[in-house]
C-alpha cells in the first residue's frame, strides 16, 4: 500500500476507474449482501459491502476468483463471518502469486471474482451474476535506457532510445537541459526545445528533437528520466553540426537607462558571414541595426531613446544574411518614472490593547511616493503628547530596508500609550540629499477604556462507540486577542473525577494559533460508564475553559473478553511473542500499514497461546482478533 500511495494522482484514478457492482440475496429473504466497488490496484483490490443479517443467523461471506469466466479452476479469498448487523464493510485482498503476471508484465492479469457465501449449516450458495472482471497490476519497475543515441544537428540534435518504463501504466518524463562548453561561454544550464516529454511501455521507441541551441559549437546535453520508483540520467557531450548559416539569435536582455531611454542586449553569432541583426521597438516600429561578421557569440547592444516614462516596451531582434532570415527573440523593458517631487503622509495608526501589560499601544504608519533620484535614505518619527514631545525615534527606516523603496506604505516601531490623552506623530525624511516632513497625525486615546476579553470556548459534540473503541469529537472558538494556548482530555471512570483512565494534550502546534476549530481523538475502553472531560487554557484567562460529556460502553461478554485480550498486549512489543488466553477458536489477523495481511494463524482454545511474531520487522501493525462472537482490534508495534 505504500507504493500505491506514492503513484501520482493520473495513476491513481487510472487504478480507480474499473469497479465491480452488484447485488446478492440469500435463500433466506431477511439477509442481503451488497458488494462495493473494489478499485484496480497494486497486486490487490478491495470491497466495500453491506450486510443485514437475521437474528439468530450465522452467515459466512467470500469471494471467488478465477482465470476465467467459467470459473473452472476457481480460488477463494478469505471471507468474514457475521452474527449481527453491519455496514460499508471494506476488504482489501491480496492475490495470490501465482495468479499475478510475470515481473516484467506490462499488460497486468484480469482475474474475474463473483461472491459466495452460506447461512449456518446450508449449502454453500454461489451466484453466475454478477461476475465482475477487476484488472491487478504488479509492482513497477526500475526505468531502462537502451540504445542510447544523440544525433547533432544545426542548432539542437535529436535523442533516440528504447525506453523501458516498467508497466504500460508507469509513465517516464525526459527532461532536458544544456550548456555550452568552451571557454567563452558561463556554466549556466539552459532549457532546450522541448524541455520535458513523457512515454511509457515496456520497449519504447522514443525519438525527440531538440533545438534551442546554437550551430557549429560544443554543448552538454543533460538528460534525466525518472518514473515513480528510479532514475536513469547521463551528460553527453558532442558538437552541433554548421548551419545552412542563418544567423542565429540566443539570448536577450535590456534595462531602461532613464525615463525616456532603454538598453537591449542580445548574443548572436553569423558563422562567418555577414549579417544584419534587427531590434525593433514594436510599440512605435524604431528599428536599430547591426552587421557583422564572425565565428563566435558576439554581444550586441541597441539603444532607444524617445520613450515615454514608466512604459512598458517590448522589442524584438533577429538576424538576416544572405543564406536567410534567422530566428527571433522578444525582451521586454519598463522604462523609469519621471522625476517628481517625493510626497510623504502620515497615515493613521493602529490602536492595539496589551493584555500582558494592560495598556495600549499604537504603531504609526507612512505612505511615500518617490522614484529612483529621489531615495529614500533615512526616515526618523516624532511623537508628541498633549502637544508636548513625548518620544524621539531615529532611524525608523534606513536606505538598506527593502532596498530603499520608491513607494510605501510603512509601518513604524511600537509606541506604547502610558495616559489618556491626544497623541500625535510626524515623520521627518532624508531623501536625495534633502530634508522632508510629513503631516502631523494625532489619536486621541482613553488608556481607561479597557477593551472585553473574549474567552475561548470547548465543546463536545458527539461520541461514538465502536467494537471497544470510542471516538470523541470535539470542536473550539477563541479569539485573536485571547487565542489558546492548549487543550488536555481525560476520561474517568468515575463521575467524581479520582479514576483516571486516560489523558491526552489533544490541541498543539500550528492549531494553537487558529481562532476556531475542530478535532477528534480515539480511545480503547472495556465495558463501563465514563465521564470525558476537555480542559482548555489561553493567553488570558486564569481559570481553565473546561466541557465535559457522559457515554456508556456495553459489550456482550464473549467480546468484551475478546477485546480485553488484545488490550492486554503489551505494546510496544520487544520480544517477538505475544500470550492470548482464549475460551473460543479465532483466528489471528496482523496487517501492516497499507492494509496487506502479513501473519494468520488459527488460534486454539486455551489459557496460554503463545504466538510468534518473530518474522515481522519493526514498525506499525494491526491486529485483528475474531471468534465467532466477534472481532476485536488494536494497532500494535514492533521494535
Amino acid at each position: 500500500m505504500k507504493r500505491l500511495l506514492k503513484i501520482s494522482t493520473f495513476r491513481a484514478i487510472f487504478l480507480a476507474a474499473m469497479s465491480l457492482i452488484g447485488s446478492l440475496k440469500t435463500t433466506n429473504a431477511q439477509t442481503t449482501i451488497t458488494p462495493g466497488t473494489p478499485g484496480n490496484m497494486i497486486e490487490a483490490f478491495n470491497t466495500i459491502y453491506g450486510i443485514t443479517v437475521k437474528k439468530g443467523d450465522t452467515v459466512k461471506v467470500w469471494w471467488e476468483y478465477s482465470a476465467d469466466m467459467a470459473f473452472s479452476a476457481p480460488d477463494t479469498l478469505p471471507g468474514r463471518i457475521f452474527t449481527k448487523d453491519s455496514a460499508k464493510v471494506r476488504d482489501t485482498f491480496t492475490v495470490s502469486k501465482n495468479h499475478l503476471p510475470p515481473p516484467k508484465s506490462i499488460t497486468g492479469y484480469n482475474m474475474y471474482i463473483r461472491p459466495a457465501m452460506k447461512i449456518k449449516g446450508d449449502t454453500v450458495v454461489r451466484y453466475g451474476y454478477p461476475i465482475q472482471m477487476v484488472t491487478v497490476y504488479p509492482k513497477p519497475l526500475n526505468v531502462k535506457i537502451q540504445n542510447f543515441k544523440i544525433t547533432p544537428l544545426s542548432g539542437g540534435c535529436i535523442i533516440e532510445f528504447f525506453g523501458h518504463s516498467g508497466s504500460n501504466y508507469e509513465k517516464v518524463y525526459p527532461k532536458y537541459q544544456f550548456r555550452y562548453n568552451h571557454k567563452n561561454k558561463t556554466d549556466i544550464w539552459r532549457k532546450p526545445n522541448p524541455a520535458i516529454d513523457s512515454f511509457i511501455g515496456m520497449n519504447y521507441a522514443y525519438s525527440r528533437k531538440l533545438s534551442g541551441m546554437f550551430s557549429n559549437d560544443t554543448v552538454d546535453v543533460w538528460i534525466k528520466a525518472p518514473n515513480s520508483v528510479s532514475s536513469w540520467d547521463t551528460i553527453v557531450t558532442f558538437v552541433t553540426t554548421p548551419s545552412s548559416a542563418k544567423p542565429v539569435t540566443v539570448e536577450a536582455s535590456g534595462k531602461s537607462g532613464t525615463t525616456d531611454s532603454a538598453f537591449v542586449k542580445i548574443e548572436a553569432t553569423s558563422f562567418g558571414i555577414s549579417s544584419k541583426f534587427y531590434c525593433v521597438n514594436t510599440l512605435n516600429g524604431d528599428t536599430l541595426t547591426q552587421t557583422i561578421a564572425s565565428n563566435k557569440t558576439e554581444i550586441l547592444t541597441f539603444r532607444f531613446g524617445n520613450l515615454v516614462d514608466n512604459t512598458k516596451y517590448p522589442f524584438k531582434s533577429w538576424g538576416e544574411n544572405t543564406a536567410g532570415i534567422g530566428n527571433n527573440i522578444t525582451v521586454t523593458i519598463t522604462t523609469q518614472p519621471k522625476l517628481t517631487t517625493p510626497t510623504f503622509t502620515a497615515l493613521s495608526p493602529e490602536i492595539l490593547w496589551d493584555y500582558s501589560n494592560l495598556n495600549y499601544y499604537m504603531y504609526p504608519k507612512i505612505d511615500w511616493v518617490t522614484n529612483s533620484s529621489s531615495k529614500i535614505g533615512r526616515i526618523d518619527m516624532r511623537v508628541y503628547f498633549s502637544d508636548s514631545m513625548y518620544q524621539t525615534v531615529p532611524s525608523i527606516w534606513k536606505i538598506s530596508d527593502a532596498n530603499a523603496s520608491l513607494n510605501g506604505p510603512f509601518t513604524g516601531p511600537r509606541i506604547d500609550i502610558v495616559d489618556t490623552g491626544r497623541y500625535c506623530y510626524e515623520f521627518v525624511i532624508e531623501a536625495a540629499n534633502k530634508i522632508y516632513n510629513s503631516n502631523l497625525k494625532c489619536y486621541t486615546v482613553n488608556r481607561n477604556a479597557v477593551p472585553k476579553i473574549i474567552v475561548p470556548t470547548l465543546e463536545i459534540t458527539s461520541v461514538s462507540i465502536g467494537s471497544g473503541s470510542v471516538t470523541v469529537n470535539w470542536k473550539w472558538t477563541s479569539d485573536k486577542d485571547n487565542l489558546l494556548t492548549g487543550v488536555d482530555a481525560k476520561v474517568y471512570k468515575d463521575a467524581s473525577k479520582t479514576i483516571q483512565v486516560y489523558t491526552k494534550q489533544i490541541l498543539t502546534g500550528s492549531s494553537l494559533a487558529k481562532t476556531s476549530g475542530t478535532g477528534s481523538f480515539n480511545i480503547t475502553l472495556d465495558t463501563g460508564t465514563f465521564w470525558v472531560n476537555l480542559t482548555g487554557q489561553s493567553q488570558l484567562g486564569s481559570n481553565p475553559i473546561s466541557t465535559q460529556s457522559k457515554f456508556q460502553i456495553k459489550f456482550t461478554a464473549g467480546i468484551a473478553e475478546l477485546q480485553k485480550n488484545v488490550n492486554n498486549i503489551p505494546c510496544p512489543i520487544s520480544d517477538g511473542n505475544i500470550q492470548l488466553g482464549l475460551q473460543e477458536e479465532s483466528e489471528l489477523t496482523i496487517f501492516d500499514e497499507s492494509g496487506k495481511t502479513v501473519i494468520k494463524k488459527h488460534i486454539e482454545a486455551r489459557n496460554n497461546n503463545n504466538v510468534d511474531l518473530s518474522t515481522l520487522k519493526g514498525g506499525n501493525y494491526y491486529l485483528m482478533l475474531s471468534d465467532k462472537k466477534g472481532i476485536a482490534t488494536r494497532k500494535i508495534q514492533i521494535k
